[in-house]
């Protein structure tokens, strides 16, 4: 099997033996993976993987899987940050769901077009951010949603949507904002 660096909590898992080769089940039974898709349930018709609710610390680096993916869903895992160069080499990535993970930070660089060249979607509902910064998003061209609802913002930097030249939609729904003073484009 592959090397699948993603770290994971405090749950234990076992390898099993099924019609698409070797995998694991955690704890709660759920399928985790396959050769192709070391942790995380794959659709490989559709090109989506699924890593929701496996207690995921961090985004996972798994290349060969990963860097084929069209729809990835982290929803409800344990990603406190996304760092910088997290999603390097997704270039066939239109969607992202970052939903229920309690993320506080995110570095500069952590989404820009050299890494996400072909995202259109973007959730990051329901998290505990605090505050976007300036170039958070940074040039991503095809980008046209992003859901920040449902946590903790109170200041959007200027510059933060800079360079996103298709944004339509920034869903803010449920945070304490006082002022916006942004700029989309």
């Amino acid at each position: 099997m592959g090397d699948f660096n993603a770290k994971v909590g405090d749950e234990r898992q076992e390898d099993v033996v099924g019609p698409n080769g070797i995998g694991t089940v955690n704890e709660r039974g759920r399928s985790g993976s396959t050769e192709d898709c070391p942790l995380c349930r794959c659709i490989s018709t559709s090109s989506t993987v699924n890593c929701e609710n496996l207690g995921l610390l961090e985004i996972p680096t798994e290349k060969s899987t990963l860097e084929k993916a069209i729809v990835l869903n982290l929803n409800y895992n344990q990603i406190r940050e996304i760092r910088s160069g997290a999603f390097a080499d997704m270039k066939f990535l239109l969607e992202l769901k970052l939903i229920g993970n309690g993320i506080r930070t995110i570095e500069i660089g952590a989404f820009k077009e050299s890494d996400l060249p072909q995202l259109e979607y973007l959730s990051l509902e329901s998290n505990e951010l605090e505050s976007i910064e300036s170039e958070t998003f940074s040039n991503m061209p095809r980008l046209y949603l992003i859901n920040l609802s449902g946590n903790r913002i109170t200041h959007i930097s200027q510059d933060a949507f800079k360079g996103l030249t298709k944004l339509s939609k920034v869903h803010l729904y449920h945070n304490s904002l006082t002022s916006v003073a942004w700029v989309i484009g």
